[in-house]
């Protein structure tokens, strides 16, 4: 008999360490799966905030409030339900701040299982014969009872790492959208910052030619008005001296008028000359200014119309994401939905009532029948 109950006892102790190894490969097959859940919902979770990130841009510090506080209370309900047969312990992986957020579970034996199972095995040392069937029973549905205990539990764990993974992978999402619109915004005011740049150049540009040509006609007049006084003046001198000077002084007094009029025109066409040289050193500046200024905006131009394009390639995405969704998220769909659902059965409930008194005048006119 002792040796039938000390084989009894090894089997109970053999199936409790198979059970608990196999509650243990169970619990960890559950948080791998979770990742991957969590891994295939996140591309919808982006979806959907890309969505709504310009509506609740300005509430964003209170959503995650509200959420970690959420999260926070599910966690002490969770340790309060664990607090007599295991522990939760979760760690966020912020090792490598290049990858997702990770949790670390584990589910170390309570001191009060141990407790029980070696209550049990102290029981079942020294049992009678007709005492072995009721203590193993009482075994097995004490396991059972174990088992269900760790499944609740690995449950519950998995459901708040969903939870705080879901929000860590949300706060992401919603920075990187921040960012994007900023930069989007920085390159547009850099845009209209050079169109306005090279408006002004050319309104300059226009303004600096006309006041040249201004200034070269100007000049040209005052020359031609000397030129005329220079010769109505020599006129006058030889219509008055014709008859007093001779002819050898009259023909010096002529080449003498000449050279000095010769000179006059030479400086005065260096001048003009020098001018048009430095109005047109001055417009070639402004051309080349103007060339660079178009380069820079054509570059930022090509630019742009790429961010459009990525702009439109995430619009038309998130609206087939939509259409994919069917009624998930939208209220509008959903509240209609419900409205024709009540319909559909207060109209339900009229035809049956309906029915209900046709039978019933039936029934009514079936038996004035009778009686007649």
């Amino acid at each position: 008999m002792n040796k039938e109950s000390e084989q009894e006892e090894i089997e109970v102790k053999d199936d409790t360490v198979r059970v608990v190894s196999a509650d243990s490969s169970k619990e960890n097959d559950k948080s791998l799966l979770n990742f991957a859940e969590v891994d295939k919902e996140d591309e919808n979770v982006v979806s959907f905030h890309d969505e709504q990130a310009k509506e609740e841009a300005p509430a964003t510090e209170d959503v995650d409030i509200i959420t970690a506080s959420g999260i926070m209370d599910d966690l002490m309900n969770y340790d309060q339900l664990l607090s007599h047969d295991a522990s939760v312990i979760f760690e966020v992986n912020s090792s490598d701040g290049d990858g997702p957020h990770m949790l670390d579970l584990e589910t170390p034996d309570s001191p009060a299982k141990e407790a029980e199972i070696k209550e049990v095995t102290a029981a079942a040392a020294t049992p009678s014969p007709d005492e072995q069937d009721a203590n193993y029973e009482e075994h097995m549905q004490l396991l059972q009872q174990l088992n269900e205990e760790t499944d609740k539990a690995s449950q519950r764990s998995s459901q708040l790492q969903m939870k705080l993974a879901e929000y860590l992978r949300m706060k992401a999402v919603d920075d990187a959208q921040l960012e994007r619109d900023g930069l989007v915004s920085e390159q547009m005011e850099e845009y209209v910052n050079y169109l306005n740049i090279l408006s002004d150049l050319k309104q300059q540009l226009t303004i600096e030619s006309e006041r040249a040509e201004q200034q070269a006609e100007e000049l040209r007049l005052q020359s031609q008005e000397k030129l005329d006084k220079v010769w109505l003046t020599q006129i006058e001198s030889q219509s008055s001296d014709t008859y007093s000077i001779r002819v050898h002084p009259a023909s010096q007094c002529r080449t003498e008028q000449k050279t000095w009029l010769m000179s006059v025109l030479s400086q005065l066409l260096s001048n003009i000359k020098e001018k048009l040289y430095w109005s047109r050193v001055e417009v070639r500046t402004k051309q080349e200014q103007l060339a660079e200024v178009e380069a820079t905006v054509a570059a930022k131009r090509e630019v742009l119309t790429g961010i459009k394009n990525e702009r439109n390639r995430l619009q038309r995405a998130n609206l087939r994401l939509k259409e994919h969704r069917g009624l998930l998220g939208n209220t509008a769909l959903l509240r209609d939905f419900e409205d024709t659902a009540d319909a559909s059965d207060q109209l339900e409930e009229k035809l049956e009532k309906l029915r209900c008194r046709r039978a019933q005048i039936v029934f009514n006119f079936g038996k004035r029948k009778t009686n007649l």
